[in-house]
């Protein structure tokens, strides 16, 4: 028997189905990525991660579980039949710049309607342009799901505004996302929006320097410029 089970941490939900025995292997997870590592399960079976400091800690969740093979990954969902999105290519073959440009590349048809054609165009600029990044070059041909050779903030970002994109473009591209069915799914691509705009193009107290110094030290002091094309591809978010 399979549960809806919805992981929230902040402004980042995964919606997903589990089975039952996968409670114990979620519960060590929540413990070594939350502070101060405490759950709860309510009777709808949401669990939420209290407390989680930092996006890279909620980003870096996210994809443990889906290596456990406990979920599928929120860009695997089939959210609607009519979405401008078919497949995503297999992560343990495909490279990180075949991610891109299949995401990148994805049609937006003419009559799409101007809030998901909006955010679905932004994200795919900035994507680009992440992926473009220099500091990106030493990633771009591993594969997916291979730990990154240079886990910096243009990396980071990247792997968090395709996240995004993911989402994005599975919505029915015809249909404004935000009165749909799909409605808090499209919350959340706003949130991450909204967070993916704040770090790379509004915050001046290094926000985003000091979460990923906190998951990787080793890049204390090596963070590489955000650079002109990302910054401009940023601002021009929703």
């Amino acid at each position: 028997m399979q549960r809806p089970i919805s992981i929230a941490t902040k402004n980042v939900e995964l919606h997903v189905h589990a089975l039952v025995h996968a409670y114990p292997l979620l519960h060590r997870l929540c413990l070594r990525h939350s502070n101060p590592g405490k759950i709860f399960a309510d009777s709808s079976q949401t669990i939420t991660f209290c407390k989680c400091d930092t996006l890279v800690r909620a980003e870096k969740l996210s994809r443990d579980i889906q290596r456990a093979g406990l979920f599928p990954s929120p860009e695997s969902f089939n959210l609607t039949s009519h979405s401008t999105y078919n497949k995503m290519a297999d992560p343990y073959t495909a490279t990180r710049q075949d991610f891109t440009t299949h995401l990148t590349h994805t049609n937006i048809p003419p009559d799409a309607n101007a809030t998901f054609k909006q955010y679905a165009e932004s994200h795919q600029t900035l994507l680009t342009a992440l992926m473009q990044h220099p500091a990106m070059a030493p990633n771009l041909q591993q594969t997916y799901m291979t730990p990154a050779n240079s886990k910096n903030k243009i990396y980071f970002m990247w792997d968090f505004v395709g996240r995004t994109l993911g989402l994005i473009v599975q919505f029915d591209p015809t249909r404004n996302p935000a009165r749909g069915p799909k409605k808090a799914i499209w919350n959340d691509v706003v949130n991450r929006t909204v967070m993916t705009k704040t770090l790379l193009a509004e915050d001046d107290t290094s926000k985003l320097e000091t979460m990923l110094e906190a998951q990787y030290p080793d890049q204390r002091g090596r963070h590489p410029d955000i650079g002109d094309e990302v910054l401009a591809a940023a601002r021009a978010l929703p």
